[in-house]
C-alpha cells in the first residue's frame, strides 16, 4: 500500500507534463516555461542483459530544474518518463545513463532551457 502513494503522483505528473523532444544530432535547445513540468521519454526493455536508465544528479542545475521522478511504461516494448518541474530562468544539460551491473551502456545529454 505504502508504494502505491508513490506511484500515484508520478502517474499525475507523468499525464500532466510536456514532452520535451530533442535531437540529438542537431543539438536543439528544448525551451519550456517557468513553473511548467515536462518529461523526457527514452525506450527501456526490460529483458534479462539490457540496461535500464537513470538521471546523473551530480549534472544539472538544481536552481533551474527539479527532477519529480521517474515512471516506467510497458507498452509498445517499454520507456520510462524522466519528469522534471522548470524552476526560474537558466539554462542547464540533463543528463541520463544507461548502466547495466555498474557498466555504462550509453548516455543521453539533453539541453533545457528555461523562460
Amino acid at each position: 500500500m505504502k508504494n502505491l502513494f508513490y506511484f500515484l503522483p508520478l502517474l499525475f505528473i507523468a499525464c500532466s507534463s510536456q514532452e520535451v523532444e530533442f535531437e540529438k544530432s542537431t543539438g536543439t535547445i528544448n525551451k519550456v516555461k517557468a513553473n511548467s513540468r515536462f518529461f523526457i521519454n527514452l525506450s527501456e526493455s526490460h529483458k534479462v542483459g539490457s540496461g535500464l536508465w537513470a538521471v546523473d544528479n551530480n549534472n544539472y542545475d538544481r536552481k533551474v530544474v527539479n527532477y519529480l521522478g521517474s515512471a516506467y511504461k510497458s507498452e509498445d516494448g517499454g520507456s520510462v518518463n524522466f519528469n522534471f518541474e522548470a524552476l526560474e530562468k537558466g539554462k542547464t544539460e540533463i543528463n541520463l545513463v544507461q548502466s547495466f551491473a555498474g557498466d555504462t551502456l550509453q548516455t543521453s545529454t539533453f539541453v533545457v532551457e528555461v523562460e
